[in-house]
């Protein structure tokens, strides 16, 4: 047990590291940019900003933890935090699939199963993704180059695909059943109550609004960009945001398929 813990430890010290070395060399490839910005530091919107990503993955750790508990997994919020915290770390490493890889090892760790832990991330992200994108397509105009009847369509399409697998998921795995008991998986397990979709949907739109605000709040504490462009830049993040894990999302499901 204490050389797995060990080991454990030493594979979270060089996912830490590979993600610092790739920071480090974008930081480096951008830097002729980086330094010729007019950059300037503004601490209220700093630390705004800062408390509002703290309450937002708060939020979001309430509301993948609620997903774990219909299956019957619980965990403490501190425990639910620092996993959900340092397994969205993957996100920044090459392959888009580390993300929920972290999670199922952690949660492996703790005595669970890893197929619910990761099958839980998936559901969690069903409910992130389109509730994010309801936000942005419901505010009015889409941030360039978005603006366009067919994005749109595609968007509320996507919304409601994902949405549709969000609200009743046992459906979805009862319909590709050969899948899911090759993934080891029983549909009836995933059967959410109404109470707790709500739930789940509300903290993914509450923690949006926060992760929003904050990211304009940074933009505003360190460059020049006028306060009355927040919600611009609110909306933006959003959009950006629910387009890039819509992609990595799909391509984590197609992994977790293919390995079965």
């Amino acid at each position: 047990m204490r050389a797995t813990s060990k080991l454990a430890r030493v594979f979270g010290y060089l996912i830490v590291g590979a993600i610092l070395f790739l920071v480090l060399r974008q930081l480096y490839r951008s830097w002729p940019a980086v330094h010729a910005y007019p950059w300037q530091l503004r601490w209220p919107y700093l630390l705004a900003s800062l408390a509002l990503a703290q309450i937002a993955y708060i939020a979001l750790a309430r509301a993948w933890r609620s997903v774990l508990r219909a299956i019957d997994v619980r965990l403490r919020l501190t425990t639910a935090y620092w996993i959900f915290l340092i397994s969205n770390l993957g996100r920044y490493l090459p392959g888009k699939f580390w993300q929920i890889g972290a999670a199922a090892l952690f949660g492996r760790r703790l005595g669970f199963s890893g197929r619910d832990v990761a099958g839980s991330m998936i559901v969690y992200q069903l409910y992130l993704i389109p509730v994010g994108a309801l936000l942005v397509l419901s505010g009015g105009s889409l941030p360039s180059p978005f603006d366009t009847t067919a994005f749109r369509w595609m968007a509320w399409l996507m919304v409601a695909a994902l949405a549709f697998a969000a609200v009743w998921p046992h459906v979805v795995l009862t319909i590709v059943r050969p899948l899911a008991r090759l993934a080891g998986v029983e549909p009836a397990r995933w059967r959410l109550a109404l109470g707790r979709r709500v739930a789940v949907a509300a903290q993914c739109a509450f923690a949006w609004g926060c992760l929003a605000s904050g990211f304009g709040l940074f933009v505003l504490a360190v460059t020049p960009a006028p306060p009355d462009r927040i919600d611009d830049l609110a909306r933006v993040f959003i959009a950006s945001y629910a387009w890039s894990a819509t992609w990595r999302f799909w391509r984590q499901v197609g992994l977790a398929c293919a390995k079965g």
